[in-house]
């Protein structure tokens, strides 16, 4: 008798052939999520609760030479508060018609063949969702610089190609500004120039002007923080306010809308330095352009011993020695073209419920289900997680950035 195909036989088949090789399918580009592993201690259950040292020990007294006895001056503890930081989910779906179910039972390499494309292209879509959200969650994707009917130029230093590569289809919101007012939601992405910076969209765009700001669709006020977001942030972020405590608020440094060089990044990790105490190794974030500008830089430099900057051509990672220890500029397609992001990777952490996982949440084992009214399985890639930097007084943002 012919077996029947069921959601528990394909179970079985994704479980024997993928196994956790899934969980290694993450794409080159997931940058973010490769420097900051998800560890299974700081799952959260409602949150995720640290406690961060906001000011130091104030209770100092002092007493020149001769001065005797003297009435000491009370202690002034330093100041320390929980931070809370809840997981920001993300889920996508991806279907598998009852016919391509049935061919894929009948041997582990017939399932491979059926579902391989489906599960990647889903892992590759979902990865590079969540790694944007880490790099822009909260501030947006795009601003826009103009409107032609259905034609939306961007504008050119808060462009990343490759946010919008293979962006067909997908849709989008566009908001006023920085603000939660909303200009039209629901416009799907129908083509995409990236050397003219153009995004052609089907749907109603009246009302949209210049500064306007795009998101994801659905993403505004439900996706986590980003880096921008986070370095960048001068009131209540994780329920600490950067507006009270110094220690809570990163520093930016402007590139003076020109290239960036080498003196920059130093200039602007010494901001980190003097204002937030950084004495570790950190990574900055650039645009590709930006790195090949900071590579033909450091090509028409000397060469430098193993005790100052040092670099090779053909490199795929720069590396120079600042005052804080070893600085790491690696090239990020989502990077926008007028921004860097420096950060030490030791005081960030990935937190939450889960990394992106195809078993169902609380049904172990379980990843494919019956869509209703349609003869298809369906898969769901799930996440809760979201970014969190313990103290961003150590981070830089650099912005003005105009590549030659």
């Amino acid at each position: 008798m012919a077996q029947v195909n069921t959601t528990a036989t394909l179970d079985g088949l994704f479980k024997r052939v993928y196994g956790e090789d899934i969980l290694r399918l993450q794409p080159d580009s997931a940058i973010i999520q490769k420097l900051v592993k998800f560890r299974e201690s700081e799952k959260i259950g409602k949150s995720y609760e640290v406690p961060v040292i906001l000011s130091s020990e104030q209770g100092a007294t002092y007493m020149a030479a001769g001065d005797g006895a003297v009435t000491l001056n009370s202690s002034i503890a330093a100041t320390l508060k929980n931070a809370t930081v809840d997981a920001a989910q993300i889920l996508f779906r991806g279907q598998l018609d009852y016919e391509s179910a049935a061919k894929a039972e009948k041997s582990d390499k017939a399932f491979r063949n059926a579902t391989e494309l489906l599960i990647e292209n889903l892992m590759e879509s979902a990865t590079k969702r969540q790694e944007i959200a880490f790099l822009y969650g909260q501030t947006g994707i795009a601003t826009v610089a103009s409107l032609s009917s259905q034609v939306i130029t961007l504008t050119t230093g808060q462009m990343a190609p490759g946010i919008w590569a293979g962006s067909e289809n997908m849709i989008i919101d566009v908001y006023q500004g920085s603000t939660g007012t909303v200009r039209q939601a629901g416009l799907v992405v129908s083509s995409v120039d990236l050397d003219l910076r153009t995004v052609t969209v089907t749907g109603t765009t009246t009302g949209i002007v210049s500064g306007d700001t795009i998101y994801f669709k659905g993403a505004y006020g439900k996706e986590c923080a980003g880096l921008d977001k986070i370095i960048t942030n001068s009131g209540s972020l994780f329920g600490v306010d950067a507006s009270v405590y110094a220690l809570w608020k990163g520093s930016v440094f402007g590139a003076g809308s020109a290239a960036l060089t080498m003196s920059k990044i130093l200039s602007a990790v010494a901001k980190a330095v003097a204002k937030g105490g950084l004495n570790e190794d950190v990574v900055a974030l650039v645009h590709p352009q930006t790195w090949m500008n900071l590579n033909a830089d450091q090509s028409a430099l000397r060469n430098y011993s193993d005790n100052s900057s040092k670099a090779q051509n053909g490199f795929n990672e720069i590396e120079y020695s600042g005052m804080n220890g070893k600085i790491r500029v690696i090239a990020h397609p989502f990077v926008k073209e007028s921004e860097c992001f420096i950060f030490p990777p030791k005081r960030v952490k990935r937190v939450g419920t889960r990394e992106f996982d195809f078993n169902t949440p609380g049904r172990s084992g379980e990843m494919f289900l019956h869509v209703p009214d349609v003869n298809a399985y369906e898969l769901r890639l799930y996440s809760g997680q979201s970014l969190f930097i313990e103290a961003p007084a150590k981070c830089v943002k650099i912005n003005a950035i105009v590549n030659s």
